[in-house]
């Protein structure tokens, strides 16, 4: 296999090392039955891919319970990225205990496929997302960024807007400003492409978005999906929803970057 040396620019090096955590409220008062056995049943099935002996490097960071929408979830990263900029790696990798593993996705498993794919990483990442849904591309065209990762069978794509936080990466660099802008999402409230304030809601891929292009980075995301989200009971909707795999979409294209 041969591999395109990395751009000066990418945000982290070959020899970058990772960690990977999992948020699920498995066990956490207050929070549904339903829960019960998810962690599990994520450990089981990334067994299942990478091995047993995979799981040691997994971190488990409890979820919050907030009947509000999206504060459960938006607390829960926060505290699970503040364990990651505890530990001080270059690259972190975080999943909800709903994330399956592609069955075409199997190389993620090894960490040095996943050093290569991190340093080819674009120097302007804000995070890159392993999965999601609805995703909204700039009408730019394919360009060297999102190609060169062909011999990983995998590139960047850049993404203006997408939902489902179920699996994303975050480079180091970037830790801080999500901290931040969580903590006033949390105080504040969720602020709208119309600079409108909702407290009774936090919708987190969309403040990273404006968070990302605020400080003139982009979100990228993996190209193919390393992750789809198993359905079942969904905290922040209180219902059940089905499998979704972000890949039957053909996705919305517009002009001019920028936030929806």
């Amino acid at each position: 296999m041969v591999l395109c040396i990395p751009n000066e620019q990418n945000v982290v090096q070959a020899t970058s090392s990772d960690s990977m955590f999992v948020v699920s409220l498995q066990g956490v008062p207050g929070a549904d039955h339903r829960n019960d056995g998810r962690l599990e049943k994520f450990r089981d099935n990334w067994a299942e891919k990478c091995g047993p002996i995979s799981l040691q490097k997994i971190n488990h960071c409890p979820g919050v319970h907030d009947p509000r929408r999206g504060y459960g979830l938006t607390t829960s990263c926060l505290f699970c990225l503040e364990r990651a900029k505890e530990m001080n790696r270059n690259v972190s990798i975080f999943f909800e205990d709903d994330a399956r593993l592609f069955e075409r996705s199997t190389s993620f498993c090894d960490s040095g496929w996943r050093r290569k794919l991190w340093s080819h990483l674009p120097g302007d990442t804000f995070l890159a997302f392993l999965g999601g849904h609805t995703w909204v591309y700039p009408n730019t065209g394919e360009n060297e960024t999102n190609t060169k990762m062909s011999e990983l069978g995998a590139k960047f794509k850049e993404s203006l807007l997408s939902f489902g936080a179920y699996g994303y990466v975050v480079p180091r660099v970037s830790i801080d400003y999500l901290i931040n802008a969580m903590k006033e999402d949390i105080i504040s409230g969720f602020i709208d492409q119309d600079g409108v304030y909702h407290r009774d809601f936090l919708s987190p891929e969309r403040s990273w978005y404006r968070i990302a292009q605020s400080i003139n980075k982009k979100i990228y995301v993996v190209n193919p999906l390393v992750v789809w989200h198993e359905g079942g009971f969904s905290n922040t909707w209180g219902r059940h929803r089905g499998d979704i795999t972000g890949e039957k979409e053909e996705g919305i294209v517009i002009g001019p970057r920028g936030i929806l």
